[in-house]
Order: C-alpha cells, then sequence, then structure tokens
C-alpha cells in the first residue's frame, strides 16, 4: 500500500548521509528560499495529517522522491561532475550501512549475492542517503549537520526499493513502487533496477535508532535538482506545519510522552489520520533527542529550514547527459 504523500509538485526529499560534513560559509548565490513570516495552521488535526502524508513504516516503504543534503561547496562539485552518487564502501569511515552488507554470510543465496552487488557492483557501489522528508534530518543525526543545500532525487517508477533490516531473516526483501513484493531472483536478473535500500539501522544498543534510504543506482534518477521553485515551496510548507505545530497541544505534552522513543511507531503503517504524537514519529528518520517536539526542539528545526541555500537552479537528467567521473 502507497499511503498519501503531498503533491509531487512538491515533493522534497532530504537526505543524509553518515559522514556529516561541518556547514561552512561559502560565496553561494543568495537563496531562493527568501520567505515572510509563515502563518500557523491552528488546527493540529491539519498538521498531523500534512505528518501522516510524511509518515515511514517497515511495511511502507516505497518511495519515489527522496531528498538529500549537502554542502556548497560539495554542491558546486556535483555541478560540475553531474554525478550524484559518490561514496562507496571504501569512501572514508566505512558506514554501519557498508558494514551490515558486510556482515551478510555469503552462501550463495540470493539475498547474499544482492548484499554482493550493493558492495561491490559498478552500477550499485555508490551511494546518497536521504529522506522524504527535509524537516527530519535537517540538524543531522550526531552533533553536526550534512549541510544547508537540499537536493530533490526522482526515481524512475519502475525501481525496486529494498528494505535492510540485518537482524531480521531474511535481512532484505523487495517491493516495486507500488509496494508489491518482489522475489530476490526478480532483483538478481536485473540489479540495476535497485534504486534504493531502506536501511533500518542501529549502531550500538547505547546509541539511537535511525532509518536511511540509500540510494544506489544512477540508473533508476530520472532527474535531480537543486534550487527549484518547487523545492522552496516545499520547504515553505514544511516550516509552516511545524510553526503550526509549536502552536498547538503536540508541543505541550507531558515529559514523559515526549521522552518516548519514536522507533516503537515505525514498524507498521497506521490508519490516517494517526494520532499526534505517533505521526510525528513516523515521520522521522532518527530516534534522538534532538528531535523531540518540544517547544524549543521545534524551534531548532524551523531555524535550521530557513537556513536553506541554494544558488542557480539546475534540473539534471543523467539519462540525457550522464555523470563525468
Amino acid at each position: 500500500m502507497i499511503r498519501p504523500r503531498w503533491p509531487s509538485s512538491l515533493a522534497l526529499v532530504l537526505g543524509c548521509g553518515h559522514e556529516p560534513s561541518v556547514v561552512e560559509p561559502s560565496p553561494v548565490e543568495p537563496s531562493l528560499l527568501v520567505r515572510a513570516e509563515p502563518t500557523a495552521d491552528p488546527e493540529l488535526a491539519s498538521a498531523a495529517e500534512q505528518l501522516a502524508a510524511l509518515a515511514v513504516y517497515h511495511d511502507d516503504f516505497a518511495r519515489a522522491e527522496l531528498y538529500t543534503w549537502t554542502t556548497p561547496a560539495q554542491l558546486e562539485q556535483l555541478r560540475a561532475s553531474r554525478c550524484l552518487l559518490h561514496a562507496e564502501a571504501s569512501t572514508g569511515q566505512t558506514s554501519a550501512f557498508s558494514l551490515a552488507l558486510q556482515a551478510i554470510p555469503r552462501d550463495g543465496s540470493a539475498h547474499a549475492q544482492i548484499a554482493e552487488l550493493l558492495v561491490d557492483h559498478e552500477a550499485l557501489k555508490r551511494r546518497r542517503y536521504a529522506w522524504p522528508s527535509g524537516f527530519a534530518t535537517t540538524l543531522g543525526l550526531g552533533s553536526r549537520r550534512y549541510g544547508d543545500v537540499l537536493i530533490r532525487i526522482d526515481l524512475d517508477p519502475r525501481s525496486f526499493v529494498a528494505r535492510f533490516e540485518p537482524a531480521s531473516d531474511p535481512p532484505l526483501t523487495f517491493v516495486d513502487m507500488q509496494g508489491e513484493a518482489v522475489t530476490p531472483e526478480r532483483v538478481l536478473a536485473d540489479p540495476t533496477r535497485l534504486a534504493a535500500v531502506y536501511h533500518v539501522g542501529q549502531t550500538s544498543p547505547s546509541e539511537p535508532a535511525y532509518r536511511e534510504y540509500v540510494v544506489c543506482s544512477e540508473a533508476m534518477i530520472l532527474a535531480w535538482s537543486v534550487a527549484t521553485p518547487e523545492i522552496a515551496v516545499r520547504v515553505e510548507r514544511e516550516i509552516d506545519m511545524l510553526v503550526g505545530l509549536a502552536d498547538s497541544t503536540l508541543a505541550q505534552l507531558p515529559r514523559a510522552a515526549v521522552e518516548q522513543g519514536a522507533a516503537i511507531d515505525w514498524s507498521t503503517s497506521t490508519p490516517i489520520p494517526a494520532p499526534p504524537l505517533a505521526a510525528w514519529h513516523a515521520s522521522l528518520a532518527f530516534d534522538n533527542l534532538r528531535y523531540r517536539p518540544t517547544p524549543a526542539g521545534l524551534r531548532r528545526i524551523i531555524a535550521a529550514l530557513r537556513e536553506t541555500r541554494a544558488g542557480q537552479p539546475l534540473i539534471h537528467d543523467p539519462r540525457i547527459e550522464p555523470c563525468q567521473r
């Protein structure tokens, strides 16, 4: 089942990687995202419905529109090369995603073969981390942000998407963009259709649980874009939604409710509209204190979104102009 989402013309994906960069000042042109003060929606139900449209669950994760954060310096490299996917298992410090893939027993099974392809296959080994909403990753997972420039990624509707839960049996399951199950054998028959992996991770019991979309097939990217009016409008709508939540009863919950972990609401999709706190949890990528829906926490997220910058608009179709590595 594919859940309702915000209009595709406003689709936004805020990407996340686990090797964050410090956001440094850069002579990037002024952002297109200058805006008037938002008008808060006084109806919590309306904000909760918007949150529900951004929810992701372990049994409902096929998303064609994803977004990733980057820095102005990295954006200039992307503009020059037109190559969106760069990081590999051997790039820098090995990510938890790569380590988990490498830990799958190489027993010759279809799942093991696909795990190997995600590490070594020329068309699948490069990656970028993303999420279906900007606010949910704008503060980063750790102490630093991933950047203040937002890139939208549109995936081919023919794509396959994997769910990777390392502790599950099997650790990898697959769906198409309609949310229908796909067999591992079908993926192996055409591996470049594996556009992204919905990775459910936790580095250790003492660390916060997190989720991420790992975009891994350049062949399944219809387009990636930056600084477009559509992205500006989507960021503005997210800010308005958060302002409405900050003025609602969600931001006034008792401490015990606010401190409840988000991951408890990640497993199974729920009817719309979901309870406000459950909808908030289901929209999050990270289960840590930085994204608790307190007035101060919501203000920090809003402030970070308002710092989004972009420069000159760019919409890149990799099928027309392949990247230059």
